[in-house]
């Protein structure tokens, strides 16, 4: 990730930054393909959390967000 950024931003010297654009590019390729594993993509993904409708309130009563959770803990 370093090498990329230096490569995108031209911190480094132009022969040196031409070698390293050659290793980055090869080393997206690999990836794209299938080659190399990161992290991420061995972490299980998360799943997007369910948006449920809360029930039985009546529309004619201000409910401020926290009616109806933990109300009870004193």
């Amino acid at each position: 990730m370093a090498q990329e950024w230096c490569v995108n931003y031209g911190v480094l010297p132009h022969k040196k930054a031409a070698i390293l654009f050659q290793i980055v590019t090869e080393r997206k390729k690999k990836q794209r393909q299938g080659g190399m594993l990161s992290s991420a993509s061995s972490s299980p993904k998360k799943k997007k959390a369910k948006v449920v409708k809360e029930e039985g309130i009546n529309p004619d009563l201000h409910a401020s967000g926290a009616d109806g959770v933990m109300s009870a803990v004193l």
